[in-house]
């Protein structure tokens, strides 16, 4: 009989194939043969024929394979939840989650009738660590705390709270209190609880740690200087002290080493791995506004001050092969509007020299660091990426995201950028494509909600939180599984 076409299948990754019908066609029965009469043996294939075969059949093969990689959860279009299919998972781009884990919803805040008060537009007033909860993972948990929010452990696979803790100081209206996790070491949860006036123009922080499988309290030390941050450091954590830090032992508080800092400054602190920097600010010296940055030793409190440091108005992105990178705007006056970044600067903290990198194109937005590359995020959804050791412009790519955060790299090629509403969209790290948008999870904010907080890839799921308290899951695989209560 004539040869009939090989099967094809019915749609191919991303879609119907070009839109027609792909059913495969059933094969013609075998040619009749009376009875009595032997059919007559085919012919064996010539050499020529047979490696002509498995030509077209490898060809076949790469052809297929191209197609899924194109059309599959690589290509936009096709990832995008409205109205496209979603992404099937992939061992190279998407991290497995553990049996048993579901996307979910829950919120920061407990029912009314426990005194506090449901998810809403947030206090203004900024206790806390700002208008949007805080979560950090440890374990099989995510722990949260948000301004007007009592610090709470939620089940990473289901989302049900594990605990609320009872943390405010007595007698303290929720409406004056504020946390913000730190992280979690040694079995002690760190939170920052910062508690205002009844005037509104005073507060009191304190560093308290809050035992992980409970949420009972085990110590607590007041911060004497507001203005200096508070941070995890290896396994201890430090506390601004008067005129410097105190590094104090998770368990119990105890302190165990003091330093003192450059008077007048601001200080934040730089972390990478084990290695630690303070990075300081100060803009009212005689002189201008000036910065330094220390190599901080965990081990003693140790401070050795790098010989290079970028201007005032410059922002941290991240570090690259071991140099701290910053982005710095076309003025350094700190007072200048439209005052773009045009230019990075790479410090390395050994000798302490910078190397400056013209950027191609000057930008604005929020600025992240990873995989080697360095991406600005625009409040009207736009995505631009850049080589940080040239400055050339890698890619640039819009998303229907409403004023989105920082980007957050999940270690697989991808990062993820949300906003307000609790949308996320994910794009491919080095090729800038868009892999899909997911809908929002959240009530509608007001747009003055302050900065988000980054999104938090943890165990092949992604964790965000919305300003509005609502805390949400979604699976990168398939960012259209709706979530289900915790």
């Amino acid at each position: 009989p004539p040869a009939w076409p090989a099967r094809r299948p019915a749609s191919l990754p991303g879609g119907p194939a070009g839109g027609r019908d792909r059913r495969p066609r059933r094969r013609p029965p075998a040619a009749w043969v009376p009875p009595g009469r032997a059919r007559a043996a085919p012919r064996p294939p010539s050499a020529g024929n047979r490696r002509l075969r498995v030509l077209v059949a490898v060809a076949g093969v790469l052809g297929v394979a191209l197609t899924a990689y194109l059309l599959g959860p690589f290509k936009g279009g096709g990832g995008t939840v409205q109205g496209g299919a979603s992404p099937s998972p992939s061992a190279t781009r998407w991290a497995a989650y553990p049996a048993g884990w579901r996307p979910w919803r829950t919120t920061v805040y407990a029912d009314a009738a426990q005194g506090v008060r449901k998810s809403g537009a947030p206090d203004m007033r900024g206790y806390g660590s700002g208008p949007h909860p805080t979560c950090v993972p440890g374990g099989a948990s995510f722990y949260c705390a948000g301004q007007n929010a009592l610090p709470i452990r939620v089940d990473a696979a289901t989302g049900r709270t594990l605990w609320r803790a009872a943390a405010r100081p007595e007698k303290t209206p929720l409406d004056r209190y504020g946390a913000q996790v730190l992280g979690v070491r040694d079995g002690v949860l760190l939170v920052r609880e910062t508690v205002g006036n009844a005037a509104g123009d005073d507060e009191t922080i304190t560093v308290s740690g809050l035992a992980a499988d409970s949420g009972r309290r085990l110590w607590s030390r007041q911060v004497s200087n507001q203005w200096t941050a508070t941070a995890l450091v290896g396994g201890l954590v430090l506390v601004p002290d008067g005129s410097g830090i105190t590094a104090r032992s998770p368990r119990d508080g105890a302190a165990r080493w003091s330093v003192t800092l450059p008077s007048g400054y601001n200080c934040s602190y730089v972390l990478d791995g084990d290695r630690a920097f303070v990075d300081c600010l100060d803009h009212h010296t005689p002189s201008g506004a000036q910065r330094r940055l220390f190599a901080l030793d965990p081990a003693d409190g140790g401070l050795r001050r790098l010989g290079s440091a970028p201007s005032v108005v410059a922002a941290y992105a991240g570090v690259l092969d071991g140099r701290l990178v910053f982005v710095e705007r076309r003025s350094s006056d700190p007072n200048t509007e439209d005052n773009p970044f045009d230019r990075v600067v790479l410090i390395d903290p050994a000798g302490g020299r910078a190397r400056t990198v013209e950027l191609a194109q000057q930008q604005d937005g929020d600025v992240g660091l990873g995989q080697g590359v360095l991406c600005f995020v625009t409040s009207n959804g736009r995505l631009a990426a850049f080589s940080p050791l040239t400055g050339k412009p890698l890619w640039s790519t819009a998303t229907t995201l409403e004023q989105p955060g920082r980007p957050t790299y999940d270690g697989h090629r991808s990062l993820f950028v949300a906003s307000a509403s609790g949308r996320v969209a994910a794009l491919d790290t080095r090729a800038g494509t868009l892999l899909w948008e997911s809908y929002p999870r959240a009530g509608r904010v007001n747009s003055m909600s302050g900065p988000l907080a980054d999104p938090v890839p943890h165990r092949g799921a992604l964790l965000v939180a919305a300003p509005d308290g609502t805390l949400v899951t979604l699976d990168p695989a398939h960012p259209e599984r709706k979530p289900v209560s915790g």
